[in-house]
């Protein structure tokens, strides 16, 4: 790790499933896809980086996570890891599809396609793989000076508080809107520091 990494921890766009649409379809409910508005808003994240700034991309399998980070992507010609303990708290499919995700986003790629059954976890087992993910990024970025990580709002707080060593009673809610940044310095022996939460200067009043 250089003196100092930052983690920039990314709640997807507006997706579907934020929207809450009659009639949608059963086999979205898991595996939302971002609404016109939230591709507007990933369009919009993207300009708050620049060539050079990043190191690393990480989001979950689900779709609404490929498709938020996707135009960023494009822009630093960057690939994306898609990990599945990134997806969403008690998600009831082990990931999503991986040809679609291949065919329409060639810079996103699986990191394994077993995907995880957390169908059921509790707040116990999602701390768990808050601190397994956490744990595999830094390693796998030893020296890195910005990693970026596209998740889920009942996910996100289990990240952060890792990332932030926490230990917090439950229940226990970090609150980020659709396209919300969430930035923490990890620095080397020191305690780390919340720069900035929930940021999102990136949007236009028409897209908050």
């Amino acid at each position: 790790m250089n003196d100092a990494t930052e983690l920039w921890i990314i709640r997807h766009c507006q997706s579907y499933g934020n929207v809450r649409l009659p009639n949608e379809p059963e086999h979205l409910r898991d595996d939302y896809p971002l609404t016109p508005k939230g591709l507007r808003q990933a369009v919009a994240l993207a300009s708050r980086f620049e060539k050079g700034d990043v190191d690393a991309i990480y989001a979950s399998t689900l779709q609404r996570t490929v498709q938020t980070i996707y135009p960023t992507a494009v822009k630093l010609d960057m690939r994306i890891k898609l990990v599945a303990e990134l997806m969403e708290f008690t998600t009831k499919i082990p990931m999503t599809d991986p040809e679609p995700i291949a065919r329409d986003y060639p810079r996103a790629f699986f990191r394994d396609l077993d995907g995880i059954d957390i169908a059921n976890e509790t707040e116990e087992d999602a701390v768990r793989r808050a601190d397994k993910i956490y744990t595999e990024i830094l390693a796998e970025n030893e020296g890195a000076r910005r990693i970026v990580i596209v998740t889920h709002g009942g996910f996100i707080g289990y990240l952060v508080r890792r990332a932030l060593g926490l230990s917090l009673p439950e229940p226990f809610y970090w609150e980020l809107e659709n396209g919300g940044i969430t930035a923490i310095e990890l620095r080397r022996n020191d305690r780390p520091m919340l720069l900035f939460s929930n940021d999102r200067g990136h949007l236009r009043p028409d897209l908050l």
